[in-house]
């Protein structure tokens, strides 16, 4: 599980959806559970990974991810990272035929 520390400068938290939202460029890796420190979250809150709102290397796809308590992180992809990622995936895909 990786731990985010939330920062209200550049992060989003809209509490009528209970939702944190982020970009992956926030993210130090990428996981399938997230701990997110808060210091409105004694402790921190734990999120498992629930769904993608599209493709992996789709600029605008968002990874969902639930807590037990009706909260929800979002993670959003980065336009940059998700480009530079798609064309390292490819050139791979390449070298190997």
């Amino acid at each position: 599980m990786t731990v985010i520390t939330f920062n209200p400068t550049r992060h989003v938290y809209t509490k009528v959806d209970k939702k944190f939202t982020m970009s992956e460029r926030d993210v130090p890796r990428f996981d399938t559970q997230y701990k997110v420190l808060n210091d409105k979250t004694d402790g921190g809150m734990d999120f498992k990974l629930s769904h993608s709102t599209g493709p992996e290397f789709e600029p605008n796809t968002k990874w969902v991810y639930l807590s037990e308590e009706g909260y929800t992180l979002e993670v959003c992809n980065d336009p940059k990272m998700t480009e530079e990622a798609k064309k390292n995936y490819i050139k791979g895909k390449h070298y190997g035929n």
